[in-house]
């Protein structure tokens, strides 16, 4: 045994001696532009052909480059392009470009992606290209991302003798079994780094996302609902008694009208009166006004020389707005007739802009004078009402830019701005403060009547580190989070954590601002890290 070791110990020396130090192989990883851009390529060498695969992700919906080309261009020193090479998807988000590589030294990579949505560049960083070796030595450049080629870590390497040298003197095996604690220390030292493939990632819920420093505050959670906004629903009423048909088409529920759009035609009948008895109506309306106008104004200034009663003034003022009430009410029935009328039917037009959200009639029915026959609501004039229990605004420190989540989602969303209107009370029952908050801009994702949960801060905001609470992970006791260092390459990582508040969490330690942290899949990243076959290793593309 001792000679045999003898043997093989001087075997490796001369190996070591004779053999030219390989480069590894390359690896870039740039998030740019909307883009993941993640490279593979052997080690480069200059005056040779290398091919750099390309997996190319769409940020927004962590999916593969399906369409397009991509572009690969080495730059000199002085910004000249020295080489470069296109190429179409091989599969989805898999790119093979090949460049013939220039003579030896450091140059900046640039790519390009030209698709459907346009055309974007990124900056891919500088790549170091050595001389090539002396020797003949054989570079394995049809890294392709076929099924039935795994590129086994550790099993199968290109390089022969090279790679079995270095694989003995890193792992310092021992066929006697006599170093064992050696192997766990190594294993430990690299437990925490994860390879998780790019095409698993493709074929699952995933997403990444950098950690961000923000201002954040305690917030607590009440209830609250969606409601149209004040005006925000309009009734359209048949202003005399008629038949009532389609203007055009008849009017069917959801569908959007602007303000004056034809939605009914009302054919008057024989003792329903028309113009003419709508313009008696708005005169009469008219008179009375301003007799109840005279009237009030004259005892205005009788109150004011003590002359007659306070009330006497309070009952004119209410007759005066009466009086103007019916003023407007005659007016609003005329207008329904417009120019376009015939002396025996009214067309019916939309009174705001929205959607048709009830309809009270059918056509070919009798409806009388003040019936209502539709309702208009303007979908996008809606108020977030949140409602507070006592105890809830003793510790909310500021009413202003709330969080709202929908039920069943676990994304909340920021209003900005302050309360449009207040209770100003307490209300029973349950002794509820209510406050309104517009949602004009955030009307799309909310329906009248919809529950939803609130979050108000409770102090000023701070600076903090903050992560989507579903990125932390319960392992054994600890929480960690998944950190993308590269394409394919993640690793464990303990935090401690802070503050919880409207879906987001604090990290004190254990993460830095802008490092990209697993948000969608991380236990999935966790469970493959654990696998003891070694199954997420092998690269087979």
């Amino acid at each position: 045994m001792k000679n045999w070791i003898i043997g093989l110990s001087a075997a490796l020396v001369a190996a070591l001696v004779t053999l030219p130090v390989l480069a590894d192989e390359l690896e870039i990883t740039r998030w740019a532009d909307g883009l993941e851009w993640f490279l593979e390529a052997e080690p480069l060498a200059a005056g040779e052909s290398r091919t750099f695969l390309v997996h190319a992700t769409r940020l927004d919906e962590h999916s593969p480059v399906t369409g397009g080309s991509v572009a690969l261009a080495l730059h000199d020193g002085n910004g000249d392009v020295v080489a470069q090479g296109v190429a179409e998807a091989e599969r989805p988000g898999i790119f093979p470009v090949a460049l013939e590589l220039p003579a030896a030294g450091r140059y900046a990579l640039v790519g390009r992606h030209e698709g459907p949505e346009g055309e974007r560049s990124s900056d891919l960083g500088e790549v170091d290209i050595p001389d090539a070796p002396d020797h003949d030595h054989a570079h394995d450049n049809d890294h392709r991302h076929d099924d039935a080629h795994d590129h086994e870590d550790d099993h199968e390497h290109p390089h022969g003798i090279w790679s079995w040298i270095r694989h003995w003197f890193s792992h310092e095996h021992d066929h006697d079994g006599e170093h064992g604690d050696h192997e766990d220390d190594h294993h430990d030292d690299d437990g925490d780094a994860i390879t998780f493939l790019k095409e698993t990632q493709w074929r699952m819920n995933f997403a990444a996302t950098p950690a961000r420093r923000e201002g954040f505050a305690e917030r607590i959670e009440v209830p609250g609902t969606i409601r149209e906004a004040p005006g925000a629903r309009a009734r359209l009423i048949a202003p005399a008694t008629g038949v009532v048909t389609a203007a055009e088409s008849w009017p069917q529920y959801g569908r959007g009208v602007e303000r004056g759009e034809p939605m009914m035609r009302l054919t008057l009948l024989p003792d329903a009166g028309a113009a003419s008895g709508l313009a008696l109506d708005v005169a009469r309306a008219r008179e009375r006004l301003a007799a109840a106008e005279a009237e009030f104004e004259r005892l205005t200034a009788l109150a004011e020389e003590g002359v007659v009663a306070e009330s006497r003034v309070v009952e004119a003022r209410r007759e005066r707005n009466t009086a103007r009430a019916e003023l407007e009410d005659a007016r609003e029935r005329q207008g329904h007739l417009g120019g376009d009328a015939d002396p025996g039917a009214i067309v019916l037009r939309a009174p705001a802009d929205g959607r048709v959200e009830s309809l009270e009639v059918g056509p070919g029915e009798v409806v009388q004078a003040g019936q209502q026959l539709a309702t208009v609501l303007d979908g996008e004039r809606l108020w977030l009402v949140a409602h507070l229990y006592p105890a809830d605004l003793e510790r909310v420190r500021t009413l202003a830019d709330p969080m709202v989540r929908q039920p069943g989602n676990r994304d909340w969303h920021a209003l900005e701005g302050e309360p449009v209107w207040e209770s100003g009370e307490f209300e029973a029952p349950g002794q509820l403060l209510r406050v309104a908050f517009g949602l004009e801009a955030e009307a799309s994702r909310y329906r009248p009547g919809m529950p939803v949960t609130v979050a108000m801060a409770t102090e000023a905001p701070r600076e903090r580190i903050l992560l989507p609470r579903q990125a932390l992970i319960d392992d054994d006791g600890v929480a960690v989070v998944i950190v993308q260092t590269g394409g394919e390459s993640f690793e464990r990582r303990p935090v401690r954590t802070g503050m919880r508040a409207a879906g987001r969490v604090e990290i004190v330690s254990g993460l830095e601002a802008g490092e990209r942290v697993v948000t969608e899949g991380a236990y999935a990243v966790l469970l493959a890290g654990r696998d003891t076959d070694d199954a997420g290793h092998g690269h087979a593309h």
